[in-house]
């Protein structure tokens, strides 16, 4: 019997031996594509950045997603499985609270007034010694997480949700107490007693308020306009009993000068005497002889040539037409 040899097409041929070469090709990508795809969507290695905590998760292909740990930045995880971290600020951040417009305060006297608070709050750090985690707490009891949030939308969104309403209606019960002028000067108060209720309100809660300020205060238009206009008054009201005081200073000044020439007057009237008249007198006519120049002195003159002198000059003073007693030349 003879046999026969059977041979495949030249074709056929060529298309194994590719096959033989693209098969091992194509299995090494896809098994390189299966492993990145492994270690890059399943595998990851979350980040904290420094003043930041992470609040540390890993999902699951089917299950349920658990707790895995709070990490504090900066660091990292390492690469682990299905991964993934909700990073919070531990740094403080201040909010501030507006109360204008619709929003004012009515004060006691019914002036509406508007200022703001600016509130300093951060999560609580934890204590040595305690097993309570305040970042899990906090993530786990008060926020509403959504997807793309950043870590400062987190907090701002916990403080607005759980803190913000109370603390401005702690605000407007200390202030509308209080009448309107009296505001600014009570503002310490204020802020004392808003953050007493508030830190009754953040114990035993992930949250720490470490500061609370008043940021501005405005009145109305026509309460300024009217405080303006009093001081205004009151500056006039001052200068005018500044120059009333110095009136009455120069008035007093005047009487002690008057009363010290009088006492002077009287001094003088009391000392000069006729016989002390007469001496001088006879001084200056001494003084005439002596004198180089010739001088001629009328004066009235009494026994022994010693001049006369009158208390009352209109009585004892000669006339035109009289004679004088006595005569001395020179």
């Amino acid at each position: 019997m003879n046999s026969k040899e059977i041979r495949m097409p030249a074709s056929l041929s060529s298309i194994g031996k590719v096959l033989g070469y693209i098969v091992p090709v194509f299995v090494a990508i896809w098994f390189f594509a299966f492993l990145v795809c492994y270690f890059g969507v399943f595998y990851s290695n979350p980040v904290t950045p420094a003043g930041y905590a992470g609040y540390v998760t890993r999902g699951a292909l089917a299950g349920k997603t658990e707790f895995v740990k709070v990490q504090y930045g900066p660091t990292s995880t390492s690469a682990g499985w299905l991964l993934h971290v909700t990073n919070v600020p531990l740094t403080p951040r201040t909010y501030q609270e507006d109360f204008s417009g619709p929003e004012g305060i009515v004060s006691g006297d019914n002036t509406r007034i508007a200022f703001a608070i600016n509130v300093t709050v951060r999560i609580r750090p934890n204590q040595p010694g305690t097993s309570q985690d305040w970042v899990r707490n906090f993530v786990e009891n008060y926020t509403t997480l959504h997807d793309g949030e950043s870590p400062d939308q987190v907090l701002a969104d916990t403080y607005t949700n759980n803190l913000k309403q109370p603390i401005r209606g702690f605000v407007r019960l200390a202030a509308e107490s209080i009448k309107g002028m009296d505001i600014q000067d009570n503002m310490p108060r204020i802020a004392d007693e808003v953050n007493a209720k508030v830190q009754a309100l953040t114990a035993n809660t992930p949250f720490e308020v470490t500061n609370i300020t008043i940021g501005y205060i405005h009145y109305p238009d026509s309460v300024t306009s009217q405080v303006a206009n009093n001081l205004i008054a009151s500056q006039q009201v001052l200068e005018q009993n500044i120059q009333t005081q110095l009136t009455t200073l120069d008035a007093q000044i005047m009487v002690t000068d008057n009363e010290g020439l009088a006492e002077a007057a009287a001094i003088i009237n009391k000392g000069i005497t006729p016989q002390w008249l007469q001496y001088e007198a006879l001084q200056a006519e001494l003084a005439n002889v002596k004198s180089e120049s010739a001088t001629n002195l009328f004066i009235p003159v009494g026994p022994m040539g010693v001049p006369t002198v009158s208390v009352s000059p209109t009585a004892n003073a000669p006339s035109a037409d009289a004679a004088p007693s006595g005569v001395a030349k020179n």
